[in-house]
């Protein structure tokens, strides 16, 4: 007790330091105790987060899709939308995990679905543009068998460098 701080309260003397480490052993064993509650705490933050940020995607992607997708797919991402929603207002995480899921698989078929379309529909034109090039190669052959070109042999005279 040589080293310590000593300070006088109502009397006696009490060591300044020893009181500091037991506040920060109390201070320890608090967020010890608090920490497990906090990382809870933290994921559910995080996923109400990423739920309500995947709502907000649906509602957009829904809006851009219109009639690319038919009634039923609309009407199944609505519902897990919707069902998403309700979850949200809860305190379940379980079943907000569980929403999320579904509605992330949902949206996911719908994709695939106007991904696949859009890969029809550019193998279409890719074909309909190859179809057009060959008319168009077949009309010059046509014009070449016909005769409507001369094969002529030309000189350039009067070039710089070159001697007239």
């Amino acid at each position: 007790m040589l080293n310590s701080t000593l300070k006088k309260e109502e009397g006696d003397y009490v060591d300044v330091d020893y009181d500091v480490k037991r506040e920060e052993e109390k201070w320890v064993k608090e967020a010890e105790k608090y920490g497990e509650e906090d990382r809870k705490r933290k994921e559910e933050i995080e996923l109400r987060n990423q739920a309500d940020s995947l709502v907000y995607t649906t509602e957009k992607t829904l809006e851009e899709l219109g009639d690319k997708i038919s009634k039923d797919q609309k009407d199944k991402v609505e519902r897990a939308k919707d069902t998403l929603k309700e979850s949200l207002k809860g305190t379940d995480v379980a079943k907000i995990k569980a929403d999320t899921d579904e509605l992330t698989k949902a949206l996911h078929e719908v994709s695939a679905v106007v991904y696949q379309e859009a890969a029809k529909k550019a193998a279409e034109a890719e074909a309909e543009a190859a179809k057009a090039k060959e008319g168009e190669e077949g009309k010059a052959e046509e014009k070449k068998e016909e005769g409507d070109y001369v094969d002529v042999d030309y000189d350039v005279k009067g070039e710089e460098g070159e001697k007239e």
